[in-house]
Formats: structure tokens, C-alpha cells, sequence
């Protein structure tokens, strides 16, 4: 072989190289862009919670994770909203908090027929699982399960619904003095140490300038209530990313037609990159669940009012799309009953809505 044909056979090779996915999930097309219904329009309940960092509906249970000093977790009935009690109280006891609690991802499981709402404490990277069923027969917070935590677990979700075996994700790392950035990192850990890592990317997306790839991998969390499925909405990204660890199958979703991961560009002007999926919100009846989506012409028609709405899409746990609707207003915490098939939700004033989701569901379970 003379040298001219091994050069540009190497050229080539280098092309290839540089050009390739960097993306290692294997990925599935699907079509959810401006593919959603009518807007539905919620109505406002007469009901005032402090400080609210979350919401979780379950049987007959309305819980609000909030920054409330009377009690972090407030426990409502969800017909009468009789007040069932203020739990997770500032202090240092075993069943108290130095900081605030807060919910990394959404997550909440039984246990022996009790709810378990795990808790991590902003002071002391404590995770704490409050068990809210024997708290209100009690009358006092009741805590089982108490790990330490490092900032590697601010993105994890319990396997097996055991706060003793997690699966985390970790945001890449500016090196200032090198000026990289690593990769982010899956992992599945038990007892507080890595047992496997999942490759889910093996380089970076391409970008204007370094510091932008810090942000551009974050996502958020849910898990299957039984199952060890998870998935994580990115937020740069028209991606879903799945992954069941019973039977070791991970994979992508993404949206067609937008930019994929090989040919994405972050852009130093954000207003040029895509910004879509917000926070998963999870129903645990069945096997479905929402997020909450902002890169359709929904929200740029909102934006262009100064304002800010987003389109609920409903997906199923193998990735099938299954429909959506778009918002009235704009929310950042919800929860679904799937008894009455109401989505209760929450805005950055703390004033909660109730959508009547009935006549979707009906059409989707058609």
C-alpha cells in the first residue's frame, strides 16, 4: 500500500471517528411535536400550602413536600382536605431535619402496605425514608431506612425500592485547568459504593464552548412503582432515556426531525438551543407516565404572550407515545390521581390547580 493511500485511508478513519454518534443507546424514533390535544383548563383550589416543593397523590392521600417551619411534609385528605398532619420537623433527631427536606426524583413506594416518601435533608445529605402511613396513625414523623448521601446522589432513584441500592446519574465536570469537561456518569450503587456503571455516552455533544456541556445532560428522574424501570427526561435534548435493569435492556427515545445527538450544537445564545422536557410526573396506577414538555409551538405561542405553558404528553413504560394535551397555565409540581383522574399541580406562587383529566384518559384507553 503506497503512503498517499494509508494517508487518506487514516483521514477517513479520523472522520469517522469524529463524526460518530456519541450516543451508545440504542435509539427509537418517535413523534410527539405539536401531536397533543385541546387545551385543558384547570380551576384553582381553595386550599394554602407554604412553600410547596412537590406533590404526591396517592389513595387518599394529598402530600405536599414544602419549605413550611411547621412541618416539611403537610398531609391532606384528597375529598375533604381535612388536614392530616404536619410531618419532617427542623431539628437534629433521627426523625427530624437539619435543613430542608426535598424529594431528589419522583418517588414514592409501599412498604408492608405503608407509603415510604424518601427524603434527602439539604444540611446534611441524609436520605430519610418517611413513612407516611405510620406517621398519621402515630402523630409524629416515623422514619425507617437512614443513608448518607454525597452530591453524586442529588439525581438517583431507589431500586427495588430500597434506599440501600440506587441507581444515580452525575453531571459532567469542568476541569478549569485542563478546560474539559467529563462525561456523566450512570451507575448503579449498593451500600453507598458502585457495583456497574452504564455507558450511555462515549463523547460529548458538540458545543460553541465547553461550560454549556455541564448543564446540557441533566434530566429528570422517575421510577416504575414495582419494577426496576427508570426513566430521565433531558432537558437540552428531544430525548427519553430508558433503562430496566431486571432485564438489562436501555435505550433512547427521540423525537424525529429534531436535531439527534450526533448532530446537536449548543449554542453560547441559549434562545438557540432547545429546552423540552421539564419534570416527569408520575402515575403509579399503571403503566404509564407524563412529563412535561416545552419545545412545541404550544410554548412559543405562550412565550410569544409573555408567558410560559407547556404540553402534558403520556408515554408507557416500553416507550410508546400514547398522547398529550396542552396546559393552561404553567406549573412546576403535579401529581396524579388515578381514582378520580385529576392532575393536581402547583406554580411558583404555591397556588394549586386541579385538571380534570377524564375525557383524555377515556380516548386514551379507547
Amino acid at each position: 500500500m503506497n503512503k498517499s493511500v494509508l494517508l487518506n485511508l487514516l483521514w477517513i478513519l479520523f472522520l469517522s471517528c469524529n463524526n460518530r454518534n456519541p450516543l451508545v443507546l440504542e435509539t427509537h424514533e418517535v413523534d410527539f411535536l405539536d401531536n397533543t390535544g385541546d387545551v385543558i383548563y384547570g380551576n384553582k383550589l381553595n386550599l394554602e400550602v407554604i412553600g410547596i416543593m412537590d406533590i404526591v397523590v396517592y389513595d387518599s392521600l394529598l402530600i405536599f413536600v414544602t419549605t413550611d417551619p411547621s412541618g416539611f411534609l403537610q398531609v391532606y385528605h384528597k375529598d375533604t382536605y381535612e388536614h392530616l398532619g404536619s410531618f419532617c420537623h427542623p431539628g437534629r433527631a433521627r426523625n427530624e431535619f437539619a435543613g430542608l427536606a426535598f424529594s431528589i426524583n419522583k418517588q414514592y413506594y409501599l412498604r408492608d402496605s405503608d407509603l415510604l416518601l424518601p427524603l434527602i435533608d439539604n444540611n446534611t445529605l441524609i436520605q430519610k425514608e418517611i413513612n407516611v402511613s405510620a406517621s398519621i396513625r402515630e402523630g409524629h414523623t416515623v422514619v425507617e431506612g437512614v443513608e448518607s448521601r454525597t452530591a453524586d446522589y442529588m439525581n438517583s432513584v431507589a431500586l427495588d425500592n430500597n434506599i440501600e441500592r440506587v441507581f444515580t446519574f452525575s453531571p459532567p465536570h469542568l476541569n478549569p485547568e485542563l478546560q474539559e469537561v467529563s462525561l456523566p456518569v450512570y451507575s448503579i450503587k449498593e451500600n453507598n459504593k458502585n457495583v456497574k456503571e452504564i455507558k450511555v455516552f462515549r463523547g460529548h455533544v458538540k458545543c460553541e464552548n465547553t461550560e454549556l456541556l455541564q448543564g446540557c445532560y441533566n434530566g429528570e428522574m422517575a421510577k416504575h412503582p414495582n419494577r426496576n424501570n427508570v426513566v430521565i427526561t433531558m432537558g437540552s435534548m428531544d430525548y427519553l432515556f430508558f433503562f430496566d435493569f431486571d432485564n438489562n435492556k436501555n435505550y433512547a427515545l427521540h423525537q424525529i426531525g429534531t436535531p439527534s445527538a450526533s448532530e446537536l450544537f449548543l449554542n453560547k445564545d441559549m434562545s438557540k438551543n432547545r429546552s423540552c422536557f421539564g419534570l416527569p410526573i408520575v402515575d403509579y396506577s399503571s403503566d404509564r407516565f407524563m412529563v412535561l414538555y416545552f419545545g412545541g409551538k404550544h410554548t412559543e405561542d405562550a412565550i410569544k404572550e409573555g408567558k410560559m405553558r407547556g404540553e402534558l404528553l403520556l408515554f408507557d413504560w416500553d416507550g410508546n407515545y400514547l398522547g398529550g394535551v396542552k396546559m393552561d397555565k404553567n406549573f412546576i409540581y403535579a401529581s396524579y390521581d388515578p381514582e378520580k383522574q385529576i392532575l393536581y399541580a402547583a406554580n411558583v406562587l404555591d397556588e394549586i390547580y386541579t385538571y380534570d383529566l377524564s375525557q383524555f384518559m377515556s380516548f386514551i384507553d379507547k
